[in-house]
């Protein structure tokens, strides 16, 4: 037998430049229902004191953190759930501790894939920021980052899949 392609699908991106304790992205894309599914969500938060974040949650499940936290003055942390059903959710992303000026989401949808990370890097700072990756046969990558101002990044080797402004000045 021939192992199946995984294919990730970038859903949805928002915003919240509030001020806040906690974030709800209300009827967020998460792409086709299927069997097996697993949804990633890439939160990043800036003007955060001493924040912790919590347990996310889309259409009431428990997200689990696959990859960080990172962060210098902000939070970023990728989180994970396999939810079989349903095309939008809302997307809860509490703090456990500490306030944030604002949060940003990204959502992509996940077919075919490992329930586990293969491998992973995280970095704080570094201009460029570079990585390696092992990416398995039939495998792929989410990767996010964030800066604290409003310059253009090229990724490369990564298709670009969103970018926005938080609170006039970071971009995820």
């Amino acid at each position: 037998t021939t192992a199946a392609t995984t294919a990730a699908t970038f859903t949805a991106s928002a915003v919240d430049a509030t001020t806040a304790t906690s974030y709800t992205f209300s009827g967020v894309s998460i792409g086709a229902a299927a069997t097996g599914r697993q949804i990633v969500v890439c939160v990043t938060f800036r003007e955060g004191t001493d924040i912790t974040l919590g347990t996310v949650t889309v259409g009431g499940n428990n997200a689990t953190s696959i990859v960080g936290p990172v962060g210098d003055g902000s939070l970023s942390q990728m989180v994970s759930l396999t939810l079989a059903t349903g095309t939008t959710a809302d997307i809860v992303v509490p703090l456990s501790a500490g306030t944030a000026g604002s949060c940003g989401i990204g959502v992509f949808a996940l077919y075919d894939a490992a329930t586990t990370v293969y491998n992973s890097a995280t970095g704080n700072d570094p201009d460029p920021m570079t990585a390696n990756i092992n990416i398995p046969a039939n495998g792929v990558c989410i990767a996010f980052g964030v800066d604290i101002s409003a310059t253009t990044h090229t990724w490369t080797n990564l298709t670009e899949r969103s970018d926005a402004i938080m609170a006039t000045f970071g971009s995820c």
